[in-house]
């Protein structure tokens, strides 16, 4: 498939008679500099546990672009944070000018993370591919993960590989939710 930021190659892997398909997505390399994922005033030459001041709060964030710009901030207990107003100020932060996406991760082992997301334009989301791999590789990239992990959101779950050819592999399922048939020229018209 031809995306804006590139090629991306879906493979599927398995089919079930109701409808349910597990495919494999290769999903691109993660950039952690600040000018391509973008961010201003950032003088750092990668974005990793950089302290991102908000409204007088500090957040260690670590950021990337991942097809899209994602903001990670690791918590310890989802309900002790109030994470959707962070996310929706940290996406509108001015060191982001195009705005980002911000993934709340927490480690569960090292082969198990749980996220909770705030999407740039949307808010909070139940699930995200590109915030899944970001989370994970925030995850990996600070020790805290295997480069092979589940990731558990709550629209549900998906394995991400960071290979060692830098690429990032989403493995999900996706189920047909409806199909049809266009009525024929013939039955129907528009004048």
């Amino acid at each position: 498939m031809s995306t804006r930021t590139g090629l991306k190659r879906y493979f599927p892997r398995e089919q079930d008679p109701r409808g349910k398909y597990i495919f494999e997505s290769e999903l691109g390399q993660p950039f952690f500099d600040p000018q391509t994922i973008p961010m201003r005033d950032t003088p750092v030459e990668k974005v990793i546990g950089y302290e991102l001041p908000v409204n007088g709060e500090k957040f260690q964030i670590t950021a990337m672009q991942m097809g899209n710009p994602i903001c990670c901030i690791f918590v310890d207990d989802f309900d002790a944070l109030d994470w959707r107003r962070i996310g929706k100020t940290i996406e509108n932060h001015p060191q982001f000018p195009d705005r980002t996406n911000v993934v709340f991760v927490r480690v569960l082992e090292r082969k198990l993370i749980e996220l909770r997301i705030w999407e740039r334009g949307v808010g909070e989301t139940t699930a995200s591919g590109t915030c899944s791999c970001g989370g994970a590789v925030a995850a990996m990239v600070n020790e805290k993960a295997d480069r092979d992990v589940r990731v558990l959101m709550e629209g549900g779950e998906v394995k991400i590989n960071w290979r060692s050819d830098n690429e990032v592999v989403i493995t999900g399922s996706a189920e047909v939710v409806y199909s049809g048939q266009w009525l024929s020229d013939k039955l129907y018209s528009l004048s």
